[in-house]
């Protein structure tokens, strides 16, 4: 038996099973459900409210939230390698220090959340509303983000080596001190974006 709680001990679910490995979660309502501990790998959350959901230090390889409420969410080093995540609302979630390979986010409402020192290599993020977000010192190499809004958000040295960039508004965006090596920025908006000290030439 396997009971899931939230933050203050009240039980949200009981699951008469021995592990959440490759559960079906889909539509449920889990706000502010604490999962630390849990096995998760391949679990499906799609359509869920994990509003506030504790994920921190999880693993969560090859889990699908697809069109999951995960505002405030907390993913502080959880492993959200190959991750689905198209559709989700994120907006103040933490991912800081996330290990998120491969993971795919495309369509995502990030405003303000945080991926400080995230692994995001190869992530696809496109067409995201990702305003005020921060990615300061992620590893983004090869990440792809077309056609998303990252206005004002903070890239700063990051690794954002042959990162798409095409169709991105990205004003008043912080990417000083980045490796901007590869980086492509074809049809994006990049009025008044700080790149001091960026390494730009191969």
């Amino acid at each position: 038996m396997i009971e899931i709680k939230d933050k203050k001990g009240k039980v949200l679910l009981e699951l008469d099973v021995q592990t959440l490995r490759g559960a079906d979660l889909s539509s449920k309502n889990l706000k502010d459900a604490s999962f630390i501990g849990l096995d998760l790998v391949e679990a499906v959350f799609d359509n869920a409210n994990l509003h506030g959901a504790n994920f921190e230090g999880v693993d969560l390889t090859n889990a699908s939230f697809q069109s999951t409420n995960l505002d405030h969410a907390n993913f502080h080093k959880a492993n959200l390698a190959s991750a689905k995540m198209q559709d989700c609302g994120l907006i103040k979630a933490n991912f800081k220090e996330a290990y998120m390979k491969y993971a795919i986010l495309d369509g995502a409402e990030l405003t303000t959340a945080e991926f400080i020192g995230a692994m995001m290599h190869t992530v696809s993020i496109k067409n995201c509303k990702a305003q005020h977000a921060n990615f300061s010192n992620a590893n983004l190499k090869n990440a792809d983000f077309e056609g998303s809004d990252l206005e004002g958000a903070a890239l700063r040295i990051a690794i954002l080596r042959n990162v798409n960039f095409n169709k991105c508004m990205l004003r008043n965006a912080d990417l000083s001190y980045s490796d901007l090596r590869g980086a492509s920025f074809e049809a994006a908006n990049i009025h008044d974006v700080d790149v001091e000290g960026t390494i730009l030439k191969k």
